[in-house]
């Protein structure tokens, strides 16, 4: 049941399935895929091995920009900050190690406040409760 419409195009090997919907000026191709209930619409391009899936938001209901890098939920579960798309729970877990790898020691509690709110909003009883242990931490840091 899944919809290509409007002026969007579908080639090379790309796969697009479910419920899903391309539409507008979109573009999927290479080997992506769109699949579940997707969409994917306006100037979008989706190529390579990228996949877009169902469980993602029309809009995120969490986001904040003005920072070094925009932070925003992308699923129920994801944050992304920057170009790192992870889980809350690997946030919480290893949010220190990934800011190391990306140069942003000197704002790493900043962005660890961002996380502890999208967990203490959306996370599970167990993020809840690494959030707490984590905004411990970060205000004795301050």
């Amino acid at each position: 049941t899944a919809q290509v419409y409007g002026d969007a195009w579908v080639y090379g090997t790309a796969q697009v399935y479910g419920t899903s919907q391309v539409y507008g000026n979109a573009r999927v191709y290479d080997k992506a895929r769109v699949c579940g209930n997707a969409r994917v619409y306006g100037s979008a391009q989706v190529y390579g091995s990228a996949q877009v899936y169902d469980n993602v938001w029309d809009a995120t209901p969490y986001q904040a920009h003005g920072t070094r890098w925009p932070v925003l939920m992308t699923t129920a579960t994801n944050v992304r900050i920057g170009c790192q798309d992870h889980s809350i729970s690997d946030w919480l877990k290893h949010g220190r190690a990934i800011a190391r790898r990306n140069d942003a020691d000197d704002i790493v509690n900043e962005y660890a406040m961002y996380i502890i709110t999208a967990a203490m909003r959306y996370g599970s009883d167990e993020d809840k409760q690494m959030a707490m242990q984590l905004f411990a931490e970060v205000t004795e840091d301050a």
